[in-house]
């Protein structure tokens, strides 16, 4: 299975090994995994694949909060 691995910081190899464990745990299946940095998350990670999202990350949490509150994104 195939997942974008996104985090606001850099991981090293031990770091994508543990995720890639993880998912491999969750999904029952090989993981195939490409890592990107995003500094708009702010802080934190973002595992995605064709069918699956998991994302823990400040803008998230942020983004939550927006439409809860109904506020425009700053620009």
């Amino acid at each position: 299975m195939i997942f974008n691995i996104t985090s606001s910081h850099h991981l090293d190899i031990s770091d994508l090994e543990i995720i890639e464990k993880f998912l491999a745990f969750k999904t029952g299946k090989k993981i195939i995994s490409h890592h990107n940095l995003n500094k708009k998350l702010i802080a934190g990670i973002r595992l995605e694949s064709n069918t699956l999202l998991w994302e823990y990350s400040i803008y998230k949490q942020c983004e939550t909060l927006r439409k809860q509150f109904n506020v425009q994104e700053a620009v």
